[in-house]
């Protein structure tokens, strides 16, 4: 058995959606506010009314891309706080250090950048979005990047051959940046683009590290738990039909898929395709459905 997507980074997919998509639909419905081309419904007639539709029209672009920024900062902190909960991708030691991190986003993505070899322009561009979002949002905040992130960007990124087809100017990027301006349309969408790589190969490296047995138990313990209509589902059966079933509900979950199996994987099925109604109740109020 391999695990391979967890549930945070289902979770993280399913919340950061096509934010991409999402930010250019916004952004062409504005370019045709400024233009004049859009004309606004009748129900919007007390509530909109600019004096200037052009400005107002800029005016909510920037918004718009704020609101970008902080969701997906958002989302990447979701995803670093579900690494931290059952099932739990984090090393014990690196849990302990997380959990005194509070509310920094930023604490969280420096613990494990740091710990764990991902991509240098993945976590550069990360650094500068979780910046960024807090020079925007936040009242007279001044993060600044880390030197090392500064010169991969400068350098690295600079001579990126995937970069260089997307246009960007990165040193355009850089001086909006230190300037505290907005993000560009395209920087946006590059540093939405390069977070969800970020969270996509630290979600393969983790998953790499984990104890199948025990990522397993806690799946199938804290979602049978919390379910007792599937709960009900598979433990009014028995024997083979209730092992398939196990497996069917594994694989339904979405973050664990079965690829090849293991004697103690096996082991842990076959046993909880045997033990009795009563057993396995008892069993989930301690935790965990191991022998």
């Amino acid at each position: 058995m391999k695990i391979t997507r967890s549930y945070a980074l289902k979770k993280f997919k399913k919340e950061i959606g096509q934010a991409n998509h999402f930010l250019i639909t916004i952004l062409v419905g504005l370019d045709g506010v400024k233009s004049g081309k859009v004309e606004k419904n009748d129900e919007f007639s007390a509530a909109w009314n600019p004096k200037d539709v052009v400005a107002s029209a800029e005016r909510s672009r920037i918004y718009t891309i704020k609101a970008s920024l902080a969701w997906v900062v958002d989302c990447l902190d979701m995803y670093l706080r579900l690494c931290n909960r059952k099932p739990r991708l984090l090393s014990e030691e690196l849990s302990n250090k997380f959990n005194g991190t509070g509310h920094s986003v930023y604490e969280k993505y420096k613990l494990v950048s740091d710990e764990y070899a991902v991509n240098d322009i993945d976590k550069a561009v990360v650094d500068l979005l979780i910046c960024w979002r807090n020079r925007m949002v936040h009242f007279d905040a001044d993060n600044d990047i880390s030197k090392e992130s500064r010169n991969v960007v400068a350098t690295i990124l600079g001579e990126d051959e995937s970069v260089k087809k997307t246009h960007l100017d990165i040193v355009q990027m850089m001086d909006s940046f230190d300037r505290k301006g907005c993000p560009r349309f395209k920087e946006m969408t590059f540093m939405t683009s390069k977070t969800i790589s970020f969270v996509e190969s630290l979600d393969k490296i983790l998953l790499d590290e984990v104890d199948v047995l025990t990522a397993l138990d806690d799946i199938l313990s804290s979602e049978l738990k919390r379910n007792q209509q599937i709960f009900n589902g598979i433990f009014s059966t028995v024997g083979d039909k209730r092992r398939q079933k196990i497996i069917q509900f594994i694989k339904n979950c979405g973050f664990v898929e079965i690829e090849d199996s293991s004697k103690d994987v096996n082991m842990f099925i076959d046993f909880i395709s045997n033990i009795s109604y009563k057993e396995a109740k008892d069993k989930l109020l301690s935790g965990t459905l191991k022998k």
